[in-house]
């Protein structure tokens, strides 16, 4: 009997996948299978003679069944409401998940639709670019208002978005005690903000959670969306940060910002409680982003966890949180 060293991560072979898909699902036939992109789960690019796919490998552990499930159920009532999202794909059977063992244990994977369009540059075109963004969240947002799913998914709450990455980032600042001190009061403060906020005066439900320019396609001035990985239950304004966040990662949230908020206000309404609580969640955001990374890097290497990693990153929040931006 052979006996393979433990595995923390395989590659699965894109002939062999070509084969899995091509006998479960109706599609025409496969010409070429790529692994298009390592994420937080393995990217494929389908082509058959008449379109193209996305095949999502999902890392072991990281979404349960139940959670696939319920991504799955959204997309369908989103694209039910008429909201331009990528839909899975049904297999032959009516499922939409397969299920392989590979070496490090059970991964899950899930057929999608493939998205035309181009990625949002934010250059010419910036603010009517963010108005896209901010009109479609807002529809997203609108839509999502009577989704019910049978399958429990994780929520988009402090204990997902702060505590856990908290915990991951303390594991690799023990040679950094200055900034976990700082970073703990930090998460401590924006907890409060958090939830000294009365719950009954904050827009509920489903987030995309992961809304930015890399996860939606511009064809033809409407706005495609797809990647619903990072989806849950949880405050709308967190959503709305997620934007923020990512226009303030790349210095132009004085341009993008208000085209955005102006274009989701147009849509739906926002209360002020609402409106208060974005700027706390998008520091939260980029602490769960640090958290993510460090977990990320167990399995894509670790050469970037350094002393001048953390200098800019906790300056980076010092210099957010003192200018209250």
């Amino acid at each position: 009997m052979t006996s393979f060293f433990p595995i923390s991560h395989s590659i699965l072979s894109c002939p062999a996948l070509a084969e899995l898909i091509q006998a479960n699902y109706e599609l025409t036939k496969i010409r070429n299978i790529i692994f298009y992109q390592a994420g937080l789960n393995d990217t494929y690019l389908l082509t058959t003679d008449t379109e193209k796919y996305i095949l999502r490998v999902y890392r072991k552990n990281w979404r349960s069944l139940s959670d696939i499930q319920c991504e799955i159920s959204l997309l369908q009532h989103l694209d039910q409401h008429h909201i331009p999202v990528a839909c899975a794909i049904a297999r032959k059977d009516n499922d939409y998940i397969t299920s392989v063992m590979a070496p490090e244990g059970q991964r899950y994977m899930v057929l999608f639709q493939y998205i035309e369009g181009h990625t949002a540059k934010f250059n010419q075109q910036a603010e009517t670019e963010a108005a896209s963004f901010g009109h479609s969240m807002a529809k997203m947002h609108n839509a999502q208002e009577n989704f019910y799913s049978q399958h429990p998914r994780f929520k988009l709450d402090l204990q997902h978005l702060l505590e856990q990455p908290m915990a991951i980032i303390e594991t690799y600042t023990g040679q950094h005690p200055d900034h976990w001190h700082y970073l703990k009061q930090l998460a401590t403060q924006l907890a409060e903000q958090v939830n000294q906020i009365p719950k009954d005066t904050l827009s509920h439900g489903y987030c995309h959670g992961d809304l930015n320019g890399d996860n939606a396609r511009l064809e033809q001035n409407k706005l495609k969306l797809f990647d619903f990985d990072c989806c849950g239950q949880g405050h709308l304004a967190y959503d709305l940060a997620v934007f923020r966040w990512g226009a303030r990662l790349i210095n132009k949230e004085q341009q993008l910002w208000p085209a955005f908020i102006a274009a989701y206000e147009t849509e739906r309404t926002l209360t002020t409680t609402d409106k208060s609580i974005i700027k706390p969640y998008t520091i939260i955001r980029h602490i769960w982003h640090m958290g993510l990374h460090l977990q990320l890097s167990r399995e894509k290497g670790q050469h970037w966890v350094n002393d001048q990693y953390f200098d800019q990153q906790v300056q980076l929040l010092k210099d957010w949180n003192t200018n209250n931006i």
